[in-house]
């Protein structure tokens, strides 16, 4: 009897563990890509599925209703940036700013595959961002503030560090510059030889790529202050400057802004201390 009892329980272990084999995710309830690897799913019109066996996946719709979701929310929490985070930059003389994204589990591998396929996508657009000013300042002043390309210069522009700033060469009208700071650098080819008009053309970046740069234009007013416009592009050479191009693009206009703002005060504030040691 007891040798009849031990065969029977290994074939009934042998035939459960069989059967546990041929068992999918979706047989007990459970999503079916349950517990694979970014490298087992693949993502396609809509539908991530097992890399092995198209048949075993679902569309995004059916996640959303399997969870009982009409769409996908999130909360999040925000905090003072660290000192660290603070003084990242984009060269001259922008930042920006990122956030952690947590989700369910079971939606991990949809996430890392979105992230790998959108952001290509993304960063193949060039990021354009534009500025406008009024200031006291005279178009002349600006510029002259704008390229000036000797020590102190973060003073003006607060993210182009002066362990970055190398001067290839300058002449009359134009200048090549290498700047940046915060491990983000970018060599421009400075062109002031309009005078209500300085371009300045990326010609070597770690991050950015030849269809960045950035454009002054001035235009005097008649009582005397002077309009500022500024339009930035930005256009990814690799990964990472293609991610922080959408970000530039979207959530980090308003740190530009704000930053463009500090340079035409700390140039106003320069001429106004010239004029008085002139009059002293």
């Amino acid at each position: 009897m007891s040798q009849t009892w031990a065969m029977s329980a290994t074939a009934l272990g042998e035939f459960l563990r069989a059967r546990r084999e041929q068992l999918r995710p979706e047989d007990v309830g459970l999503p079916p890509v349950r517990g694979c690897s970014l490298d087992d799913v693949c993502v396609a019109a809509g539908y991530i599925h097992r890399r092995d066996d198209p048949r075993a996946g679902e569309s995004y719709s059916q996640i959303l209703a399997r969870d009982g979701l009409d769409e996908l929310t999130a909360d999040a929490e925000a905090t003072s940036p660290s000192q660290e985070h603070s003084e990242l930059a984009l060269s001259v003389p922008f930042a920006a700013k990122f956030v952690e994204v947590r989700v369910d589990e079971d939606l991990r591998p949809l996430r890392r595959l979105a992230i790998r396929h959108v952001i290509p996508e993304q960063g193949a657009r060039m990021s354009t961002i534009r500025f406008h000013e009024t200031t006291t300042s005279t178009p002349e002043q600006f510029v002259a503030g704008l390229t000036d390309f000797g020590p102190g210069r973060s003073k003006l522009f607060g993210n182009s560090a002066d362990e970055y700033l190398k001067v290839h060469s300058q002449g009359p009208g134009q200048a090549d510059v290498t700047e940046g700071s915060g491990g983000i650098w970018e060599r421009l080819h400075y062109d002031w030889s309009d005078p209500n008009r300085v371009i300045m053309t990326t010609t070597d970046s770690n991050v950015w790529g030849g269809g960045s740069g950035h454009t002054y234009t001035f235009t005097r007013q008649r009582n005397g202050p002077t309009d500022i416009d500024v339009v930035v592009v930005r256009e990814g050479k690799n990964i990472k400057g293609r991610v922080l191009g959408v970000v530039l693009g979207s959530i980090g206009r308003r740190s530009l802004a704000k930053a463009f703002g500090n340079t035409v005060k700390a140039i106003e504030a320069r001429n106004d201390g010239a004029s008085a040691t002139e009059l002293t």
